[in-house]
């Protein structure tokens, strides 16, 4: 982080000194009162904590000053605003603006993280780009990458997640991206967000922070997205493979076991990852790396070192079993490509291990039960569900053919996969990141591997 005085980011913030030297220098914000010699800290206020009540712990840690919307708070340096949260938001926009870089903003429904991985793989080949870590795509997350922000960095990808209205704008606002992706509309929060149609909504705030002569690059494929077209005020262009209207297309989609090849009109492509859905990623990344001028060449070859982020389809073979590990979050959407993927690159028994699909709402039971007809579509030989709402993913897979199991809890079925699973099997794990299921893939791919040493 580029130091900021304490003054400037008082003067940013429209805040208090109540107590401190204004020409201290600040070069690092966190919002963890436990780290050691920090810089600034942000008292937040969450639904079960109340970071005020840290803030002696902080200065104890060697920390040189606090952002407080309370009065009553002890410390050698202490700046008094209205709402801690909100002024984190605004002290990221107020140092994103120090930037004159391209900045790429990504939101939607499912594949934000893959995409912006593989944008941040073809930006990162011309541009010294930094991007989003990890699930740091919050109001929370999202100010502090842009406060990560170094005088080496010349691009940035930033990732914005959301589970209510408003947020996205919020996010927008201070990242100010140029260039806008908006992957899909999905069923991701749809309990918070009521139907598909205000998912659309949340995620089309993307636009509130884009740049006038900016550019939203969208899903031609997503029906909802495509019913747009002409109407968001703000230049556009679609991505797509299978409606022929978007404004550029893969074609002659080749998959194997461990990569996906396609054409477009910019030559050919091959991705290091298994799925359809990925290459629709791939297409959004070409369109912003031609959007900032880089050479086809670079573009090809940003693709092909894809590096997916942790918990998203990994997969690995363990003494002679496939695991596809997808723990990080779970829609209808999701779901389906993760088991096309199963099916792509199984060569045994195709067992799906899956598990609850958060933040449903009212439309939990119909959303899962769609999940186990997926399963049977896709070849699923058995399913293996853990969480409350997983049950009906059994009921629907049973009345399709496949064998189901249902547990309540982890452990049980990581017992039960260890017991049953047979070389030549693939393995895949899916759930929303609140059912933890990397414990399960933990605890199986630890088994496997006592079995094979054990065999050597």
């Amino acid at each position: 982080m580029v130091s900021l005085t304490i003054d400037e980011i008082t003067k940013a913030l429209d805040g208090q000194l109540l107590c401190g030297d204004p020409q201290m220098l600040i070069d690092n914000v966190t919002t963890d009162s436990r780290t050691k010699d920090g810089g600034l800290f942000v008292a937040l206020v969450g639904e079960n904590h109340d970071a005020h009540d840290y803030i002696p712990q902080f200065f104890d840690n060697g920390g040189k000053a606090v952002i407080s919307h309370k009065k009553d708070v002890k410390g050698s340096c202490v700046i008094l605003v209205e709402d801690t949260g909100r002024a984190l938001l605004k002290l990221g926009g107020y140092y994103r603006s120090k930037f004159d870089i391209p900045v790429i903003g990504i939101t939607g429904s499912v594949g934000k993280t893959s995409t912006k991985d593989m944008v941040f793989g073809v930006m990162n080949t011309k541009f010294n780009t930094l991007k989003t870590p990890d699930n740091k795509n919050n109001e929370i997350g999202m100010p502090l990458t842009l406060l990560s922000l170094e005088k080496q960095h010349k691009a940035a990808v930033i990732e914005m997640g959301m589970s209510h209205f408003g947020e996205i704008s919020s996010m927008a606002l201070q990242a100010k991206p140029q260039l806008g992706i908006i992957t899909n509309i999905g069923t991701a929060h749809i309990g918070n967000l009521g139907s598909q149609e205000g998912i659309l909504k949340a995620k089309l705030e993307l636009i509130d922070g884009i740049d006038k002569d900016g550019l939203l690059v969208l899903n031609g494929d997503d029906d909802l997205l495509w019913s747009m077209k002409g109407k968001l005020g703000i230049k556009t262009v679609y991505f797509g493979i299978d409606n022929k209207e978007s404004d550029i297309l893969a074609y002659d989609i080749q998959e194997t076991a461990d990569s996906t090849s396609f054409t477009t009109e910019y030559g050919q492509f091959t991705i290091p990852v298994v799925g359809r859905y990925m290459v629709l990623n791939a297409l959004a990344a070409i369109v912003a790396g031609r959007y900032y001028d880089i050479e086809n060449e670079l573009i090809i070859k940003g693709a092909e070192g894809y590096q997916p982020s942790k918990m998203r389809q990994e997969i690995e073979t363990i003494a002679g079993v496939k695991i596809i590990s997808d723990c990080y979050n779970a829609s209808v959407a999701s779901m389906e490509a993760s088991l096309q993927v199963m099916k792509t690159v199984a060569t045994g028994r195709k067992i799906a291990v899956l598990g609850d699909m958060l933040e449903m709402g009212e439309f939990s039971e119909d959303c899962h039960r769609q999940v186990g007809r997926l399963a049977v579509e896709n070849g699923a030989d058995i399913v293996i569900c853990v969480g409350e709402n997983a049950k009906y993913i059994v009921e629907e897979a049973k009345n399709g053919g496949a064998m189901a199991y249902w547990f309540d809890d982890n452990q049980s079925a990581a017992q039960h996969i260890n017991l049953s699973v047979e070389k030549g099997d693939t393995l895949l794990f899916k759930a929303s990141r609140g059912m933890k299921f990397e414990d399960i893939v933990e605890l199986v791919t630890q088994e496997l591997e006592k079995g094979s040493e054990s065999n050597e």
